[in-house]
């Protein structure tokens, strides 16, 4: 659908205009007139019309005045100039203002058919570049968005290795590891300063995860991390000379997203902000200093890690700790459940070898505990054997780990849910729902308990392309066997597929075809 305004102090020529229009394009043209400067421009911000005709010579605004106030809201407009009088000053401004064209009246019909066929492949090629630009917008995002959570994931398990992290930060343009991390908790309400229902409020603000992104980064420029049940990781770069300023602002930045996110979410939520880091190997120091600053904060406030030492104990309470772990080991995140551990871990570090080990495997006992009261049967024991013959602390970690990790996905059922099984989950709602023009990657990936990003990536390497070139193979395919085997209309039959654009579904039937449906007809 293009949107045509013909404007023109003389009925005559509106009339005749119109009736040409509407004869050669029918009703792939919606057409408004307008008979003065003053009304083109208050019907182009109401329409805004995608091809304007105007005539010059108008009582009051004259069309060269009229098209430069249109110009400053409606840039892209193609904008065709009519005139009786062939002035070359009229002319030099028609440039000046990017005239499409500029018409000697009377014009005839195969001069205006020519004219608007040439202003429709401009607003056509105008759209496709938007189209692709925003296309490019959502690849970068999610690319993006992939950076970031990796960035996140080796920030809280150090034994990723810095490497990984500085690769990070080099591939989204960041130089350095200077800034502060600062870990967000959602909630409904607080009781004895933990949050309450932290599965109902992770399941609503996943579905609102872009949503919760856009406005903490409207705050400040910053690095996301996935939702990890009802917390997120945020880290805040700077460079080193700003590292300083940074942290004077620390705490207006923190109640700046908290009110943003309560304001538009409804969601109880508290942050904690650590100390500035300036290395890589200081992150994960920054993110416990930021989680044990959260867990001291009350529901709407930002606790800054500086201001510990001022409260009357600053000691971080193993118990609750302990409780949260199994908490999120009960709601098979191993994600949380890992960082969780390491906080207790570290906590435990310095305690002789056999204490340490000893501690770790009551925790590892009472998880199994856990896994087998949740999938009622038994499960592969921790190898208490191994840990008893280790020596270095960073493999009880590391056993640790895997161990919790194994446990939440029994708890899950997830070793059920393999990655073909999740593809075909996929592959069946996009064959069920390809005419639904809301499907997406997101829509798809929330069906099946998934994050888009993943989808993403396990889809093309199932299938060997993308998520949205198979929707569009699927469309195609069908598109084909309603213009062979019926008698609807192109648009139509857009509509039937999801395409609520006639015009783009031409497009892309053409780009895969080589043809456009009215020739495959």
């Amino acid at each position: 659908m293009y949107r045509v305004l013909l404007v023109d102090d003389e009925q005559l020529v509106v009339d005749s205009l119109k009736f040409i229009l509407e004869k050669e394009y029918g009703s792939s043209c919606q057409i408004e007139t307008a008979k003065s400067g003053r009304e083109a421009i208050q019907k182009s911000e109401i329409l805004h019309p995608d091809i304007i005709l105007m005539d010059i010579s108008m009582p009051g605004i004259n069309g060269i005045e009229a098209i430069r106030s249109i110009r400053e809201f409606l840039p892209a407009a193609v904008i065709i100039l009519l005139t009786a009088y062939d002035k070359f000053d009229y002319a030099k401004q028609a440039i000046s203002l990017s005239v499409f064209d500029y018409l000697m009246k009377p014009v005839n019909r195969a001069r205006i058919i020519q004219t608007v066929d040439s202003a429709i492949v401009q607003v056509d090629e105008y759209r496709q570049r938007r189209y692709d630009d925003l296309a490019m917008r959502e690849k970068l995002e999610n690319v993006i968005g992939v950076l970031e959570t990796g960035f996140v994931y080796a920030l809280l398990f150090p034994d990723s290795g810095q490497q990984d992290i500085a690769r990070y930060l080099e591939m989204l343009e960041i130089q350095g590891a200077h800034g502060l991390v600062m870990t967000l908790e959602f909630g409904e309400d607080s009781e004895n300063g933990m949050m309450q229902n932290r599965i109902g409020s992770h399941v609503r603000l996943h579905r609102s995860y872009q949503t919760l992104r856009e406005l903490i980064k409207s705050v400040h420029a910053c690095l996301i991390g996935p939702l990890l049940l009802n917390r997120m990781v945020v880290f805040f770069p700077a460079e080193p000379e700003m590292l300083s300023s940074l942290q004077q602002q620390a705490d207006m930045l923190g109640r700046m997203i908290i009110e943003k996110i309560k304001n538009r979410l409804d969601v109880e939520v508290r942050a904690g902000i650590s100390n500035p880091c300036e290395t890589a190997d200081d992150l994960h120091h920054a993110w416990q200093e930021s989680l044990q600053a959260m867990q001291l904060a009350a529901p709407g406030q930002v606790m800054l890690y500086s201001r510990l030492a001022e409260l009357p104990s600053s000691g971080r309470d193993i118990e609750t700790i302990e409780r949260e772990y199994f908490e999120s080991v009960a709601s098979a995140d191993p994600g949380m459940a890992c960082m969780l551990f390491d906080s207790i871990y570290d906590n435990l570090v310095d305690l002789p070898t056999e204490q340490l080990k000893s501690r770790i495997m009551v925790l590892m006992a009472l998880t199994e505990r856990e896994a087998q009261r949740r999938h009622n049967g038994s499960s592969n024991s921790f190898n208490y054997c191994k840990l008893l013959e280790a020596d270095h602390a960073d493999d009880f970690r590391e056993m640790a780990h895997t161990r919790i990790q194994q446990t939440c996905e029994l708890i899950s059922g997830m070793r059920n849910r393999n990655v073909n099984d999740l593809v075909m989950q996929a592959k069946e709602y996009l064959d069920t729902n390809f005419s639904d023009s809301s499907i997406s990657l997101e829509s798809a990936a929330t069906k099946i308990s998934l994050s888009p990003q993943y989808l993403s990536r396990i889809f093309s390497a199932q299938m060997g392309r993308t998520f949205i070139d198979y929707l569009t193979d699927i469309r195609i395919k069908k598109a084909k066997d309603l213009l062979r085997g019926t008698d609807l209309s192109v648009k139509e039959i857009s509509l039937k597929l999801g395409y609520s654009d006639p015009n783009y579904f031409s497009r892309i039937f053409k780009r895969i075809t080589g043809r456009t449906p009215s020739d495959f007809r």
